[in-house]
């Protein structure tokens, strides 16, 4: 099964993502994280000083405050963001997941040896299922006939002297 890789940033969970990303401004929500809750304070601080420039004509270092305030506000906006991203596409893979697991179908063999198609979340300890090359793998379990290929390197702790 190939990994789709243009699903990583899908229209549907950017859109999410930006619309969650404002209510993340919450100061409740923000003190979870102290570093982001620091650069929203100093965000909000650095604001209220630039508006009170600006009403008392104080115009000397009115572009440098602004500047500093708006890349503050950038920086808990886009932290905000990137984290609705994550958030939303570990909830896009879980649903993945759970559809998969829902949707395998197993070969299970029978007491009298014949297959029945049987699905995944039906299955027992010490069911014998047949896989195809290609096919889903159902459940966990040991492959008793045949050999098995990982289309990746076992990590150097599982392989066995």
């Amino acid at each position: 099964m190939a990994r789709d890789s243009a699903s990583m940033f899908s229209q549907e969970i950017v859109w999410a993502a930006i619309r969650d990303s404002f209510p993340k401004l919450d100061p409740r929500k923000q003190a979870r994280n102290p570093v982001m809750f620091i650069v929203e304070i100093g965000s909000v601080i650095t604001t209220g000083i630039f508006i009170l420039d600006l009403f008392r004509g104080n115009t000397g270092d009115l572009g440098f405050v602004g500047t500093i305030a708006f890349w503050l506000w950038l920086t808990v906006l886009f932290a905000n963001f990137a984290e609705a991203i994550a958030e939303g596409r570990g909830k896009a893979q879980a649903n993945a997941l759970r559809a998969t697991r829902t949707t395998t179908v197993a070969h299970r063999q029978a007491l009298d040896g014949k297959l029945e198609d049987v699905p995944a979340p039906e299955l027992q300890r010490d069911d014998v299922v047949e896989v195809v090359a290609g096919e889903v793998i159902p459940a966990d379990g040991e492959v008793i006939d045949g050999v098995a290929r990982s289309t990746s390197r076992p990590s150097p702790a599982s392989r066995r002297p």
